[in-house]
């Protein structure tokens, strides 16, 4: 809205006209630019958190089931150990867990 504002003028031909109008106006739209930047950066920054986590999870599951098929463990114990993972997962325990 302040881009708007600044470049096309609240009401018609409302334009800046002297110097010191340009500096202002460009000053609310450094402002607004930086504004914009901040937001999409915290944005950019949580979903590649989530996608870190994801990806940590994923190794985390592949590493177990590749530790449960070296040792030829059995079904039933094989079943617990990726229930206690799909628990951990299912709670917030970052990092583990099955699926996805």
């Amino acid at each position: 809205i302040s881009a708007t504002i600044s470049t096309s003028g609240l009401v018609g031909e409302m334009l800046p006209k002297s110097a010191v109008e340009m500096v202002f106006t460009c000053l609310v739209m450094l402002i607004h630019l930086t504004v914009y930047a901040y937001a999409l950066g915290e944005v950019s920054a949580a979903v590649m958190k989530q996608d870190e986590e994801l990806v940590m999870m994923r190794a985390n599951i592949l590493g177990v089931e590749q530790f449960i098929d070296a040792k030829k463990l059995p079904e039933e114990l094989a079943g617990e150990i990726r229930a206690h993972f799909d628990f951990v997962a299912e709670r917030g325990g970052g990092g583990a867990g099955r699926g996805g």
